[in-house]
This record gives structure tokens, C-alpha cells and sequence, in this order.
């Protein structure tokens, strides 16, 4: 049986670097845990969206192959009128238009000025 790979304890509990990879190897990386039917349900919306991307180029998968789509939701691009768009990769995915309350957007701006 698997266990965890680096085994051990962060002092606190949330995502951190690398902790999406238990839901693609189905494996604790930094600790162990039981994976659920939620756990399983959230592999697979993120593998389709991850091989989606990797083998059509776009993670909502394929016209011309509708067993690619995933039901329920379509990944958009960000646009210039909202640049922190993003697709929040949950249970039920939906897509947000703030992240963490445009702290990214700094550091537009900062190569912006950079620029100049």
C-alpha cells in the first residue's frame, strides 16, 4: 500500500504546493488520508479538465467528442475586461471573477511600470 511520500505535518490545513498531485496518483503526498466519493468525484473533474487540455488544447474538451465534456459548466477565458477570471475547481466548478480580491492584478501592474 502507498503512503505518503514526504510524511510530514504542516501546521496548518489547506492547499498547499504539490497537494494536487494525491488527486492524481490517488495517494497522499505530503499525508496520508482515505480518499471518499467526493475525493474520487474531484479526480476526475480535475484529470478530464487536465487531459482535456493536454490532448484537444482546451479543457472543456472536444465538438466532435462529446464523451470529453465535462456536464454542468464551461471553462472561459479571461478577457481583458476581466482579466482575474478564473475557474474554481471544486465539487461543482464554477467560474469566479475575483482572486483573493485582485492581488494578482498587482503585479500587472508592476510590469507595467517595469515597462516604462
Amino acid at each position: 500500500m502507498w503512503g505518503p511520500l514526504i510524511g510530514i505535518k504542516f501546521p496548518f490545513k489547506a492547499a498547499t504546493h504539490c497537494t494536487e498531485l494525491s488527486y492524481l496518483f490517488n495517494v497522499g503526498i505530503i499525508w496520508g488520508f482515505d480518499f471518499n466519493e467526493e475525493d474520487h468525484k474531484m479526480m476526475d473533474v480535475m484529470t478530464k479538465l487536465w487531459c482535456n487540455f493536454a490532448k484537444y488544447g482546451n479543457p472543456n474538451g472536444s465538438d466532435d467528442v462529446p464523451e470529453s465534456k465535462l456536464e454542468g459548466f464551461t471553462w472561459e477565458k479571461s478577457t481583458l475586461e476581466k482579466p482575474a477570471r478564473f475557474l474554481k475547481i471544486c465539487l461543482e466548478p464554477k467560474m469566479m471573477d475575483e482572486y483573493h480580491d485582485g492581488r494578482p492584478l498587482f503585479w500587472l501592474d508592476v510590469q507595467k511600470q517595469a515597462a516604462n
